[in-house]
């Protein structure tokens, strides 16, 4: 099971202003390079009064397909 661990920080206005707009997906680079696209829905309950930020690791399956993924720092 491929595991990506990567960093994000977007700030309360940007991620009102991507969510609004119904942005499926939010664009970052894993710390090994890899260009990940995950679906905003997956990050709601990361959201605080701040935004998003933090350090966080995506699993997926051998079809790219989404498994999980958690929070290991802020």
């Amino acid at each position: 099971m491929p595991s990506y661990t990567f960093h994000l920080a977007i700030a309360k206005d940007e991620w009102l202003r991507v969510y609004s707009d119904y942005s499926r997906y939010v664009w970052c680079r894993a710390v090994d390079g890899t260009r990940l696209k995950i679906p905003v829905k997956h990050f709601l309950p990361y959201v605080t009064a701040m935004g998003v930020s933090g350090s966080f690791v995506l699993d997926i399956d051998e079809s790219n397909k989404f498994l999980s993924m958690k929070k290991i720092s802020d």
